[in-house]
């Protein structure tokens, strides 16, 4: 899986339209991630997120932090909508990398997740739903 720092612009697949999206999540093994308490509710809203994800494709990612024998995999991608315009762009395995590993996103991500219902994410997730 490719490596975009938190709350960057969102480049790993173009889709005409959308130039308002922004990397969360997206974590190597070789570069440093915050760490951090993350409210329960957000991490069970992002288990629901990751499970109807979309742009995904043939192949699949393994969590780079996990042995071998126990990893997880992801193959898509999930979107949270923030104020205004913004879309967050994050990989499938943004639960896993939370409730596994303590990854702590972005505050920004973390209020827009908190602050929408559920089916608001989850249509914005259908509207990129390509494939």
């Amino acid at each position: 899986m490719a490596y975009y720092a938190d709350l960057t612009k969102y480049t790993y697949i173009r889709w005409t339209g959308v130039h308002n999206a922004l990397n969360v999540g997206w974590l190597d093994e070789a570069i440093p991630f915050p760490t951090g308490e993350v409210p329960q509710a957000v991490i069970d809203k992002l288990a629901v997120l990751c499970s109807h994800a979309t742009m995904i494709t043939r192949g699949f990612h393994l969590c780079p932090f996990c042995p071998s024998d126990e990893t997880a995999a992801g193959n898509g991608e999930i979107r949270v909508v923030g104020k205004g315009s913004v879309v967050y762009a994050a990989p499938s395995l943004l639960h896993h990398y939370i409730a596994q590993h303590n990854y702590r996103p972005p505050d920004e991500f973390l209020a827009a997740l908190d602050a929408s219902p559920i089916e608001v994410h989850l249509s914005e997730i259908k509207r990129w739903d390509l494939f």
